[in-house]
């Protein structure tokens, strides 16, 4: 969230209307807080039973619930982090998700 602020503030980077990485544009905050909502739920469930998979999870919902409240705030989140190869923009709350879903499936498969 301060990343966002400060990177937004000197004006590096752009803005970003999708929910991770830029997909799914146009998906209304509405629909955001309910699969956080759900997902905070099943984290939960999870989290008596396997911890480390509820980490995993836990990584997912903290980057989307700070997308969600900058998405709350601004309208949009900011995306900061670009990296000459690839072929998006994104931030730190991406990341997050990225390295909670990772995490995730090989903790599932056996990992």
């Amino acid at each position: 969230m301060v990343f966002q602020y400060y990177f937004r503030s000197i004006g590096v980077g752009r803005e970003n209307f999708g929910i991770s990485f830029g997909m799914w544009q146009g998906v209304g905050v509405w629909m955001i807080g309910l699969v956080l909502l759900v997902l905070c739920g099943y984290v939960l469930s999870l989290l008596k039973n396997d911890k480390k998979i509820g980490r995993g999870l836990c990584f997912v919902l903290i980057g989307g619930l700070v997308n969600l409240m900058m998405r709350v705030w601004w309208g949009s989140v900011w995306d900061y982090i670009s990296i000459s190869f690839l072929p998006f923009v994104f931030n730190l709350s991406d990341v997050l998700i990225t390295v909670g879903v990772v995490a995730t499936f090989f903790k599932r498969n056996g990992g």
